[in-house]
């Protein structure tokens, strides 16, 4: 959705701070949920390095919920993360 590099008195610090958003579906509102609380124990505080960029923290910033209006309907949680990431190098 949206990333902004990190800035101090001494310039570029090269971190880099993302707000993403993940959508998880279900067929009911308990198994969007479920997603959500399965993505959620995945990424939430944890550090890695993808490629040439390292994780340093992903943590959510906020959480609502959404269902379609459709014959089948489709419910939806949507977390929004806060990604904070840098060169790996």
């Amino acid at each position: 959705m949206s990333g902004t590099p990190d800035v101090h008195h001494a310039g570029a610090s090269g971190l880099v701070v993302s707000r993403v958003q993940v959508d998880c579906w279900g067929a009911s509102y308990g198994s969007a949920k479920a997603v959500a609380r399965a993505v959620e124990a995945a990424i939430t505080a944890q550090t890695f390095t993808q490629g040439a960029t390292r994780f340093d923290v992903i943590l959510i910033d906020s959480e609502r919920d959404d269902s379609t209006d459709e014959t089948t309907p489709l419910f939806r949680t949507s977390l929004d993360l806060m990604v904070h990431s840098a060169n790996a190098s």
